[in-house]
């Protein structure tokens, strides 16, 4: 038996591979790094914490603070809004290619 399973793609998210590696080390725990970061993947689907949390530890590390609306839209579109702040732009160069 065949079983083949479909996920959903993940180009964005391997255009920003680095980035988000760099993110999980600063935000979350070694053992709590996501293994599969899908493009439809929002930040509720790879963090199990509460929101407060996330938002004053996104805060103290990239200076940025985002809402609850940010956690909700795909996590590729949050990490460019992170690494586009003028704070990281000495630190990181970021080309975001959005198709319309």
């Amino acid at each position: 038996m065949n079983n083949i399973y479909e996920f959903a793609t993940m180009v964005e998210m391997e255009k920003r591979q680095k980035i988000a590696k760099d993110f999980y080390e600063r935000i979350f725990d070694l053992d709590e790094h996501p293994l599969i970061v899908t493009d439809e993947a929002s930040f509720y689907d790879i963090y199990m914490g509460d929101d407060p949390e996330a938002i004053d530890i996104i805060h103290k590390e990239y200076g940025v603070t985002l809402s609850m609306e940010n956690f909700q839209m795909p996590f590729w579109k949050m990490l460019d809004i992170l690494y586009t702040s003028k704070q990281q732009l000495n630190h990181y160069t970021v080309t975001i290619h959005y198709a319309y």
